[in-house]
């Protein structure tokens, strides 16, 4: 599907799921429901062999859905997982091993190029407070930080690989 169609019919993720405990019935449900389930998804990237798009939705890489605590988000609300035209972030991390604008992996979550600044923003601090005792990992992200500064664009790279 082109980028074009995606951008047409953006919609906001939609959050589903309360901050209150399950009920016995829904717990029920979900013993029910996994019981069920007759594949076993890849535990690997190695292990995994599935078509695009990916119907692993459950799986910690795919697009579709994240979930926090009891709250379920639909990334892409607008589309069934078997129409999406990204679904596994490692996919993309292939795809562009120099890393991706901004404007790219704002498409590819369904979120704004702003709000990818501002996670950027956020993760970049975190990962400067975990790398205090790591000089080598100190010195990644500071070649990542010149190589931003040094092309001078706002819509830079997102990647700390060199």
């Amino acid at each position: 599907m082109p980028i074009v169609a995606v951008m047409e019919k953006r919609q906001p993720p939609r959050s589903y799921g309360s901050r209150r405990g399950l009920s016995q019935s829904e717990i029920k449900e979900g013993i029910r429901l996994v019981d069920d389930m007759w594949y076993e998804k890849p535990r690997s990237r190695s292990e995994c062999g599935a078509d695009r798009p990916c119907l692993y939705v459950s799986c910690r890489y795919h697009l579709y859905l994240d979930t926090k605590g009891l709250q379920v988000r639909l990334n892409f609300p607008h589309f069934e997982p078997a129409t999406m035209p990204w679904s596994c972030v490692l996919d993309e991390v292939q795809a562009f091993p120099d890393g991706m604008t901004l404007e790219q992996i704002g498409e590819r979550m369904n979120i704004t190029r702003e709000r990818v600044r501002q996670l950027e923003f956020v993760i970049l601090k975190e990962l400067r407070e975990l790398a205090v005792d790591s000089p080598q990992f100190q010195r990644m992200i500071e070649a990542w930080e010149a190589r931003r500064r040094q092309e001078g664009n706002d819509d830079g790279e997102f990647s700390l690989g060199e």
